[in-house]
């Protein structure tokens, strides 16, 4: 999208060469023939001088556009530049972490910026966490943590599906202060003064998260060049970013596959349950990662954490009674002991999973996951896998 400006600063260029040299040649004639005739009146001395002074103007203007002209030919350049150091990211071993902070180095050379932020999320209706925050003096305090996502927010409005495709995507507040957006508990880190620019990770009317940027004073995104330039950086992030975590996932799903594998051979010749539910735990463990493992069966609970059902916390209880009861698979979020059980039919991913342990119509227990790292929720890709395993271990019994 750059080469077509390119090609126009470049004979923009051409043109003001030309121009400048014919203004020099109509100078240098001007000079030879005052040379050539000393003898000429006064009158017309004045006149020439005349002549001379606008002849001067004009040559001032065209080197001032002459300079203005390779000064944007600079930044398009730049501009491609910073937009190879994004697209070098696209790799078979993308590292998304590193692709992330590509894409905050490009933007930040732009202008200065008083924060960047990436949030990256799921589903398009949420959750969103904080994945990269520069110029965010506590930004420890919310990485890997849910960002806020209130459907009368501006985020969920920058993230809305342009149904005009001729609208700009993205979303530019010129003065949060006059304005009163966004709300102070949208954004908790963000200073409410300055101009905010947020500018969704879109790729194929699908959003996979957003950039914010934000300026120190009023009015600092009004530049629409600039406005597009940042808008060309976010989408050239949004392509690669969407192919990088596809390639993750792929391989993660490839991992997982051959550690189903191996489990479900390696269940087979036992008869003891205790020693099922030992090497369940293991396989889970190799298969998932970082995870803490809760396995509930027949009155009886595998944990490290705790040693009988009655020492769970109370809400942990009533989701493991809610996913028995339903028989149905369930995201939800450990740190929000708030969340209501009906939420858990719409959670498409979460940090925590939970799966009912079935055998002929019978709920026997459930098996619920924690992933240790923050950042990483699970998906259907997970679920599909735990329940696997569910399904062998209920098999077995």
């Amino acid at each position: 999208m750059n080469e077509p400006i390119i090609t126009m600063l470049f004979q923009q260029l051409l043109e003001q060469v030309e121009q400048l040299s014919s203004l020099t040649e109509v100078a240098q004639l001007g000079l030879a023939e005052g040379e050539s005739r000393p003898q000429l009146a006064s009158s017309i001395c004045v006149e020439n001088q005349q002549h001379w002074r606008t002849l001067q103007r004009q040559l001032s203007h065209k080197q001032q556009d002459l300079t203005t002209g390779l000064q944007r030919l600079q930044q398009r350049i730049t501009q491609i530049e910073l937009l190879q150091g994004i697209s070098e990211h696209l790799d078979a071993q993308v590292d998304i972490a590193d692709l992330l902070e590509a894409s905050l180095d490009a933007i930040w050379q732009k202008l200065p910026l008083r924060f960047a932020v990436i949030v990256l999320g799921e589903a398009e209706l949420g959750p969103y966490t904080y994945q990269r925050m520069r110029g965010v003096s506590d930004a420890w305090r919310f990485m890997g943590k849910a960002c806020p996502f209130p459907l009368w927010g501006v985020l969920a409005r920058a993230l809305l599906p342009r149904l005009d495709p001729d609208e700009a995507d993205y979303l530019v507040i010129q003065d949060v202060c006059a304005t009163k957006r966004p709300r102070p508990e949208e954004f908790p880190w963000m200073a409410l003064d300055g101009s905010l620019m947020i500018l969704p990770l879109r790729t194929q009317n699908r959003v996979i998260g957003a950039i914010l940027l934000g300026c120190e004073i009023p009015n600092g995104f009004v530049d629409q060049e600039l406005r597009h330039d940042f808008y060309i950086i976010v989408h050239t992030t949004a392509r690669i970013l969407q192919i990088a975590q596809v390639r993750h996932e792929l391989d993660e799903r490839s991992n997982q596959l051959l550690s189903l594998q191996l489990f479900t051979k390696s269940i087979a010749s036992i008869r003891n349950v205790e020693k099922l539910i030992d090497v369940m735990i293991e396989g889970i463990g190799e298969t998932f990662g970082r995870v803490a493992v809760l396995v509930y069966l027949n009155d009886r609970v595998w944990s490290k954490e705790v040693a009988t059902y009655g020492e769970l916390d109370p809400h942990v209880r009533s989701i493991i009674d809610w996913t028995m009861q339903a028989g149905q698979p369930i995201f939800y979020d450990p740190d929000d002991n708030t969340e209501s059980l009906e939420r858990f039919y719409y959670n498409e991913s979460g940090r925590a999973l939970v799966t009912p342990i079935i055998r002929n119509e019978r709920t026997l227990g459930a098996i619920q996951i924690v992933a240790q790292e923050t950042a990483r929720p699970f998906a259907e890709g997970d679920m599909i896998v735990l329940r696997t395993i569910a399904n062998a271990v209920a098999i077995m019994l």
